[in-house]
C-alpha cells in the first residue's frame, strides 16, 4: 500500500510538473513538501537553451526545508550542441536546493565519486569525461564546478586543477589553482 502511494504522489508531482510547464518561455520543476520519501525519483526542468533531467534512487523533502536530499543522484542535461551526463554510484548524495518562493531548483550539489561526460547528441562521440569528489550545479549561472581532485580527459589528454568549471553558455572548461596538462601526441605506425 505504501508504494502505491508514493508512485501516485510521484505521478501527480511530475503530472503537476507538466501542465505548469505548457506555453511557458522556461519552466521550473518542483518537488512539493509531502515530507514523504519518493522512490525511483525522476524530475525534469526546461531551460531556455536545454532540459536538465534529475533521477535518483529516492528523494525526499520536509516541508519546513527548501532543499530535497536525493540518493544515487543522475543528472543529464541536453541541450541541441551537447548532452552532458552526471552519474554517481549507489553511495552517492546530492541535494537540491530550492527557491523559497518557487520551489524552482537554484543549485544541486552531488558528492562520492561524481563522472561526468559530455557527448556530441549527433553522433553520441564523448568530447571529454571528467570525475571529481564534488559537483555544484548552478542553475541561474548554467554552470557545473567540479572540486575534490577534479580530473577531466580528453582523448589522451588529462587536465587537473583545484576546480574545473564547464559552462554550458559557453560550452567551455575552465581550470582554477595548481593547474596540471598533461599533453600526449599521438603514436603513428610509421
Amino acid at each position: 500500500m505504501g508504494k502505491s502511494i508514493g508512485k501516485l504522489i510521484l505521478v501527480f508531482v511530475l503530472a503537476c510538473l507538466l501542465v505548469s510547464g505548457c506555453g511557458k518561455k522556461k519552466s521550473v520543476g518542483k518537488l512539493h513538501p509531502t515530507g514523504q520519501l519518493l522512490k525511483d525519483f525522476t524530475m525534469e526542468v526546461f531551460g531556455d537553451t536545454f532540459k536538465l533531467t534529475i533521477t535518483g534512487i529516492a528523494a525526499e523533502k520536509k516541508s519546513s526545508e527548501s532543499q530535497a536530499s536525493v540518493s544515487g543522484p543522475t543528472l543529464e542535461i541536453k541541450s541541441k550542441n551537447f548532452i552532458v551526463e552526471i552519474k554517481t554510484g549507489p553511495k552517492g548524495t546530492g541535494e537540491v536546493f530550492l527557491d523559497p518562493e518557487t520551489q524552482g531548483i537554484t543549485r544541486i550539489i552531488i558528492q562520492n565519486n561524481v563522472n561526468i561526460s559530455q557527448k556530441n547528441p549527433e553522433t553520441g562521440q564523448i568530447n571529454f569525461s571528467a570525475n571529481c569528489d564534488k559537483l555544484t550545479y548552478l542553475e541561474k549561472e548554467e554552470i557545473v564546478i567540479m572540486e575534490g581532485s577534479p580530473k577531466v580527459q580528453q582523448g589522451e589528454n588529462i587536465y587537473r586543477a583545484d576546480r574545473i568549471i564547464y559552462s554550458f553558455r559557453e560550452n567551455r572548461l575552465r581550470f582554477e589553482g595548481n593547474v596540471q596538462v598533461n599533453f600526449r601526441k599521438g603514436i603513428s605506425g610509421n
